[in-house]
């Protein structure tokens, strides 16, 4: 494992985008967007299963767009990576590849694919996550029961690391966001138990997402990143910086969601220096939701027209002191 250094600076002023795969207009809305706002990061998307859909034959072109647009707007990329391919899957898990890693004897190409990622990218993007709330929804036992897989997905995690320091040695790799959520007490445990399966030179930082409510004092779920980083020093891994990979709100009261945002970002700038990125979710709301004035978004969308209006929660963002 090497030794990371992220400063504690503006990577904290991150929100992710929603994607139109094809819609060029609407990324680029997404990005003058973000550039007004002050959004000093973004978060990028690499689905194996979208870029090697077949075997040996590699599309990067959507990727390779997002990648320059990003970069053109001067915003630092906080990049997930896996999502398997329905060819390297049991025939009963096809689609399920957010879930379910690659077979054993698709294991060279895993390797392969991940090595030819991040050298791809090199100077361009540096932070990656593997894999999204496998502590959750996002792994193999049903009924997003867990919560105790760690071990499970130690092993592939210290693949993803092997084969992306292969192909990137600079590149800062997380575990995958985890799903710690005011209603998860005890996630840390799931970081403890990669420890006990071997996988702690297999991550340079953590992701969480500790998502709050619209309680005062519980904006965020304080106590994760607290609890996060006792295991993080427990292990002599201070230094190891944790990732708020998402948080937000899911609410049409823009006045209360302007205040979080502001306590938030406020806090995490004056007291929580282990925290590197924090990443809101979403500029706009997430797909499939009725646009009507309510949800996570700090935009609303306007449909057809693939546009965005700020709501009062966006210029809150934009108005926050930025000075670090």
């Amino acid at each position: 494992s090497v030794s990371v250094s992220v400063s504690h600076t503006h990577t904290l002023l991150s929100v992710k985008t929603t994607h139109n795969f094809s819609c060029s207009q609407w990324d680029e809305e997404n990005m003058t967007f973000l550039k007004n706002m002050g959004a000093k990061s973004t978060g990028l998307s690499f689905n194996w299963c979208d870029i090697e859909k077949t075997p040996g034959q590699y599309n990067w072109t959507y990727v390779d767009w997002t990648v320059s647009q990003v970069a053109q707007n001067n915003l630092v990329p906080f990049a997930y990576s896996g999502n398997t391919p329905d060819w390297a899957l049991d025939a009963t898990n096809k689609g399920l590849g957010y879930r379910f890693p690659p077979l054993p004897q698709y294991m060279t190409n895993f390797s392969n694919f991940f090595t030819m990622l991040a050298a791809r990218y090199k100077g361009k993007v540096q932070y990656y996550e593997f894999w999204n709330e496998q502590n959750g929804c996002g792994w193999t036992q049903p009924g997003c029961a867990n919560s105790n897989q760690a071990g499970a997905y130690a092993p592939y995690l210290c693949a993803w690391y092997k084969a992306m320091k292969a192909g990137n040695p600079d590149a800062v790799l997380s575990v995958g966001g985890l799903d710690y959520n005011e209603q998860v007490t005890q996630g840390y445990q799931y970081i403890e138990d990669l420890y006990t399966h071997g996988a702690q030179d297999c991550f340079d930082a953590v992701a969480i997402h500790p998502y709050g409510t619209m309680d005062p004092g519980h904006e965020l779920h304080w106590q994760a990143i607290n609890d996060t980083f006792n295991v993080l020093q427990k292990h002599g891994d201070s230094h190891k910086p944790i990732i708020v990979g998402e948080y937000g709100w899911n609410t049409n009261d823009e006045s209360k969601k302007s205040a979080n945002l502001n306590v938030v970002l406020q806090q995490l700038k004056a007291t929580y220096t282990q925290v590197s990125f924090a990443m809101y979710l979403a500029l706009s709301d997430l797909p499939g939701t009725p646009d009507s004035g309510h949800g996570y978004g700090l935009c609303s969308q306007n449909t057809p027209a693939e546009t965005l209006s700020p709501r009062a929660s966006y210029t809150t963002f934009q108005q926050f002191n930025k000075t670090f």
